[in-house]
Protein backbone atom coordinates (compact mmCIF):
# COMPACT_ATOMS: atom_id res chain seq x y z
CA UNK A 1 0.00 0.00 0.00
CA UNK A 2 1.25 3.40 -1.00
CA UNK A 3 1.51 6.19 1.52
CA UNK A 4 -1.58 8.78 0.79
CA UNK A 5 -0.67 12.53 0.40
CA UNK A 6 -1.89 13.03 3.97
CA UNK A 7 1.27 10.65 5.46
CA UNK A 8 3.52 12.61 3.73
CA UNK A 9 2.73 15.80 4.78
CA UNK A 10 2.31 14.55 8.01
CA UNK A 11 5.67 13.63 7.98
CA UNK A 12 7.31 16.82 6.33
CA UNK A 13 5.82 18.89 9.09
CA UNK A 14 7.42 16.04 11.49
CA UNK A 15 10.75 16.78 10.00
CA UNK A 16 10.21 20.57 10.41
CA UNK A 17 10.79 20.76 14.04
CA UNK A 18 13.86 18.29 13.89
CA UNK A 19 17.42 20.24 15.27
CA UNK A 20 20.54 19.35 16.15
CA UNK A 21 20.35 20.16 19.89
CA UNK A 22 24.09 20.13 19.95
CA UNK A 23 24.35 23.39 17.61
CA UNK A 24 20.67 24.89 17.83
CA UNK A 25 17.99 24.86 19.59
CA UNK A 26 14.25 23.05 19.24
CA UNK A 27 12.61 25.56 16.77
CA UNK A 28 10.16 27.69 19.13
CA UNK A 29 7.15 27.43 16.29
CA UNK A 30 6.70 25.91 12.58
CA UNK A 31 5.55 28.41 10.44
CA UNK A 32 3.26 27.08 7.51
CA UNK A 33 2.47 29.85 4.66
CA UNK A 34 -0.20 29.46 2.04
CA UNK A 35 -0.79 32.38 0.23
CA UNK A 36 -3.54 30.44 -2.43
CA UNK A 37 -5.02 28.91 0.94
CA UNK A 38 -4.80 25.83 -1.18
CA UNK A 39 -4.48 23.57 1.97
CA UNK A 40 -7.28 25.42 3.92
CA UNK A 41 -9.70 22.04 3.00
CA UNK A 42 -7.35 19.18 5.06
CA UNK A 43 -6.93 21.29 7.61
CA UNK A 44 -9.12 20.10 10.28
CA UNK A 45 -8.26 16.45 8.77
CA UNK A 46 -4.70 17.04 9.92
CA UNK A 47 -5.68 18.63 12.69
CA UNK A 48 -6.65 15.17 14.02
CA UNK A 49 -3.72 13.87 13.52
CA UNK A 50 -1.56 17.37 14.75
CA UNK A 51 -3.10 18.40 18.07
CA UNK A 52 -0.29 21.37 17.88
CA UNK A 53 -1.99 22.74 14.33
CA UNK A 54 -2.81 25.94 14.83
CA UNK A 55 -4.60 28.23 12.50
CA UNK A 56 -4.33 32.55 12.00
CA UNK A 57 -8.38 33.37 11.32
CA UNK A 58 -10.83 34.52 13.16
CA UNK A 59 -10.88 33.57 16.91
CA UNK A 60 -12.58 29.93 16.98
CA UNK A 61 -10.52 27.79 20.04
CA UNK A 62 -12.28 24.82 19.29
CA UNK A 63 -11.04 24.85 15.57
CA UNK A 64 -7.47 25.52 17.26
CA UNK A 65 -7.59 28.48 15.47
CA UNK A 66 -7.44 32.42 16.54
CA UNK A 67 -5.63 35.99 15.82
CA UNK A 68 -1.66 36.02 16.05
CA UNK A 69 -2.35 37.10 20.04
CA UNK A 70 -4.14 34.16 20.86
CA UNK A 71 -1.52 31.87 18.61
CA UNK A 72 1.58 33.47 20.58
CA UNK A 73 -0.03 32.35 24.14
CA UNK A 74 -1.10 28.69 22.45
CA UNK A 75 2.93 28.29 21.57
CA UNK A 76 3.86 29.67 25.03
CA UNK A 77 1.05 27.17 26.56
CA UNK A 78 -0.22 30.03 28.60
CA UNK A 79 -3.76 28.70 27.71
CA UNK A 80 -5.51 25.38 29.15
CA UNK A 81 -5.75 24.20 24.93
CA UNK A 82 -2.36 24.29 24.82
CA UNK A 83 -2.55 20.63 25.80
CA UNK A 84 0.49 19.33 23.58
CA UNK A 85 3.61 17.83 25.43
CA UNK A 86 6.09 20.08 26.19
CA UNK A 87 8.77 19.04 23.50
CA UNK A 88 5.87 18.77 20.71
CA UNK A 89 6.76 22.21 18.37
CA UNK A 90 3.50 23.96 17.59
CA UNK A 91 2.68 24.37 14.04
CA UNK A 92 0.93 27.69 13.04
CA UNK A 93 -0.58 27.54 9.45
CA UNK A 94 -0.86 30.83 7.74
CA UNK A 95 -4.23 30.64 4.76
CA UNK A 96 -3.55 33.89 2.38
CA UNK A 97 -0.13 34.69 3.88
CA UNK A 98 3.52 34.43 2.13
CA UNK A 99 6.37 33.76 2.52
CA UNK A 100 7.37 37.50 1.75
CA UNK A 101 5.01 38.95 4.48
CA UNK A 102 7.63 38.12 7.04
CA UNK A 103 10.46 40.35 5.16
CA UNK A 104 9.28 44.10 5.29
CA UNK A 105 8.41 44.16 8.61
CA UNK A 106 7.27 48.08 8.98
CA UNK A 107 4.74 47.16 6.30
CA UNK A 108 2.96 44.01 7.90
CA UNK A 109 -0.06 43.55 8.56
CA UNK A 110 -1.16 44.80 12.15
CA UNK A 111 -2.77 41.21 12.11
CA UNK A 112 0.28 39.64 11.37
CA UNK A 113 2.50 41.21 13.38
CA UNK A 114 3.08 39.59 16.68
CA UNK A 115 4.13 36.38 14.71
CA UNK A 116 7.19 38.34 12.95
CA UNK A 117 9.43 37.14 15.68
CA UNK A 118 9.00 33.74 14.59
CA UNK A 119 11.28 34.04 11.34
CA UNK A 120 13.78 34.24 13.77
CA UNK A 121 12.70 31.74 16.39
CA UNK A 122 11.33 29.11 14.21
CA UNK A 123 11.41 27.28 10.95
CA UNK A 124 9.06 28.38 7.77
CA UNK A 125 7.80 25.27 6.06
CA UNK A 126 8.64 25.72 2.57
CA UNK A 127 10.15 23.63 0.00
CA UNK A 128 13.86 23.06 -0.44
CA UNK A 129 14.10 26.35 -3.08
CA UNK A 130 12.65 28.48 -0.20
CA UNK A 131 8.84 28.61 -2.18
CA UNK A 132 5.55 27.80 -0.29
CA UNK A 133 4.32 24.27 -1.06
CA UNK A 134 1.60 23.89 -3.31
CA UNK A 135 -0.46 21.11 -3.30
CA UNK A 136 1.23 20.01 -7.08
CA UNK A 137 4.26 20.72 -6.04
CA UNK A 138 4.39 18.15 -2.93
CA UNK A 139 2.45 16.01 -4.97
CA UNK A 140 5.76 15.84 -7.71
CA UNK A 141 8.17 16.10 -5.04
CA UNK A 142 10.49 12.89 -4.68
CA UNK A 143 11.90 13.39 -1.54
CA UNK A 144 9.00 15.16 0.41
CA UNK A 145 6.04 14.17 -1.63
CA UNK A 146 4.77 11.48 -3.49
CA UNK A 147 7.15 11.91 -6.85
CA UNK A 148 4.00 11.64 -9.20
CA UNK A 149 4.27 13.65 -12.33
CA UNK A 150 0.93 16.51 -12.60
CA UNK A 151 0.00 18.43 -15.47
CA UNK A 152 1.31 22.02 -15.05
CA UNK A 153 -2.11 23.44 -17.09
CA UNK A 154 -4.42 25.71 -15.45
CA UNK A 155 -7.24 23.34 -15.43
CA UNK A 156 -5.64 20.54 -13.67
CA UNK A 157 -4.30 22.80 -11.29
CA UNK A 158 -7.61 24.03 -10.37
CA UNK A 159 -9.12 20.42 -10.72
CA UNK A 160 -6.53 19.43 -8.20
CA UNK A 161 -7.41 21.82 -5.74
CA UNK A 162 -11.36 20.76 -5.65
CA UNK A 163 -10.02 16.90 -5.85
CA UNK A 164 -7.72 17.18 -2.64
CA UNK A 165 -10.05 16.73 0.23
CA UNK A 166 -11.02 13.35 -1.74
CA UNK A 167 -7.54 11.96 -2.00
CA UNK A 168 -5.55 13.62 0.53
CA UNK A 169 -6.18 10.15 2.94
CA UNK A 170 -6.62 7.70 0.43
CA UNK A 171 -3.88 4.96 0.31
CA UNK A 172 -5.44 3.43 -2.97
CA UNK A 173 -5.66 6.04 -5.72
CA UNK A 174 -4.82 4.53 -8.80
CA UNK A 175 -2.29 7.11 -10.06
CA UNK A 176 -1.07 7.57 -13.73
CA UNK A 177 1.98 8.04 -15.22
CA UNK A 178 0.87 11.77 -15.96
CA UNK A 179 -2.05 13.24 -13.64
CA UNK A 180 -4.09 14.92 -15.48
CA UNK A 181 -7.59 16.99 -14.97
CA UNK A 182 -9.46 14.36 -17.58
CA UNK A 183 -8.21 12.06 -14.07
CA UNK A 184 -8.97 14.01 -11.54
CA UNK A 185 -12.53 14.63 -12.80
CA UNK A 186 -13.17 10.86 -12.76
CA UNK A 187 -12.80 10.86 -8.96
CA UNK A 188 -14.71 14.22 -9.01
CA UNK A 189 -17.66 12.31 -11.04
CA UNK A 190 -16.61 8.42 -10.72
CA UNK A 191 -20.69 7.98 -11.91
CA UNK A 192 -20.60 10.65 -14.48
CA UNK A 193 -22.13 8.35 -17.32
CA UNK A 194 -24.73 6.64 -14.97
CA UNK A 195 -25.85 10.11 -13.77
CA UNK A 196 -26.17 11.62 -17.14
CA UNK A 197 -28.93 8.90 -18.04
CA UNK A 198 -30.81 8.98 -14.70
CA UNK A 199 -31.30 12.64 -15.45
CA UNK A 200 -32.27 12.18 -19.07
CA UNK A 201 -34.86 9.38 -18.13
CA UNK A 202 -36.00 10.71 -14.57
CA UNK A 203 -35.76 14.98 -15.18
CA UNK A 204 -35.38 17.07 -11.88
CA UNK A 205 -36.74 14.00 -9.85
CA UNK A 206 -33.13 12.89 -10.01
CA UNK A 207 -31.45 15.97 -9.47
CA UNK A 208 -33.40 16.61 -6.25
CA UNK A 209 -32.44 13.10 -5.10
CA UNK A 210 -29.22 13.96 -5.12
CA UNK A 211 -28.99 16.26 -2.22
CA UNK A 212 -30.55 13.61 -0.13
CA UNK A 213 -27.68 10.72 -0.96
Amino acid sequence: MKPALYDKLVESLHKASHHNSQIMVRPEVILWPDPERQWEAVIQILQEKLPTLLVLGDFYPIKRQGPAIWLKCMVAKMLPEADWPSDATPIIYLPGIAKNDFKNIANAALDLQPLMEYQYTGNIFTQVNGREWTVLAFMENQQSGLGIKVAPDPITKETLGKTLPIIFQDRDVPYPSLVDANFLHGLLFPNAESGILNWLCQGDKFIQSLSKR
